[in-house]
C-alpha cells in the first residue's frame, strides 16, 4: 500500500513536466507520442540492489505520435527500440523499488514524406512501477512518462528478468 502511495505521489509529480514537454513541443512543430515496449534485464531486479542491461532486442517496440518530426506530418505508427545499463545511480545498484540508468535509443517514425529514422543517447529513473526517460539526439529531444510491470519474475521471489513498459511523452525536432 504505502508502495503505491509512492508511486502515484511520484506519477503526479512527474505529470506536469509530460505537459510542459508536450504543449510546446506541438507549438514548436514536435510531437506528442505514446511509447510502448516490451524488455529483457539481466541479471534482473529483486530487492537486492543490482547493476546489469537491458535491451529490447532492436526495434521491437512501438512509437505513436500526433504531429510533426523533423518538420514532417506524423501519419501513423513507427517502431522504438532502447538498450543501457542499469544501477548507474549513486546507491550503487538497482532493486524493484528504484533505479537509474543510461543508455541508447532509435526510432522510425512514418511521415508525409517517408521514414524518419532518428537516435540518440538517454537517462532514466524510475520509484515504483513508473519513470522518466530523457533522450537526445544530434537534432531532436525526447521525454516520456512511463510506467512498467515484470512479464517474467516477480521481483520478490524470482529477479524480474523480462518487462513490459507504456508510456507518454513528446519529441522536439
Amino acid at each position: 500500500m504505502q508502495r503505491r502511495l509512492c508511486v502515484l505521489l511520484v506519477m503526479a509529480l512527474l505529470l506536469p513536466l509530460t505537459v510542459l514537454v508536450a504543449t510546446p513541443a506541438q507549438a514548436q512543430g514536435g510531437a506528442v507520442c505514446t511509447f510502448a515496449a516490451d524488455f529483457r534485464v539481466l541479471p534482473g531486479f529483486s530487492s537486492t540492489p543490482s547493476r546489469g542491461t537491458f535491451t529490447t532486442g532492436g526495434e521491437t517496440g512501438t512509437v505513436d505520435c500526433v504531429g510533426l518530426v523533423f518538420g514532417q506530418e506524423v501519419i501513423g505508427a513507427g517502431t522504438f527500440g532502447f538498450e543501457g545499463e542499469y544501477g548507474t545511480g549513486p546507491s550503487g545498484g538497482d532493486t524493484c523499488s528504484d533505479g537509474q540508468g543510461r543508455g541508447t535509443f532509435s526510432m522510425h517514425v512514418p511521415t508525409s514524406l517517408g521514414r524518419v529514422h532518428a537516435q540518440g543517447t538517454f537517462t532514466e529513473a524510475f520509484v515504483g512501477n513508473g519513470g522518466q526517460f530523457v533522450g537526445q539526439g544530434p537534432v531532436m529531444e525526447i521525454s516520456c512518462l512511463y510506467e512498467f510491470r515484470p512479464t517474467q519474475g516477480d521481483c520478490v521471489t524470482t529477479p524480474a528478468r523480462a518487462e513490459t513498459m507504456t508510456g507518454q511523452g513528446g519529441i522536439v525536432a
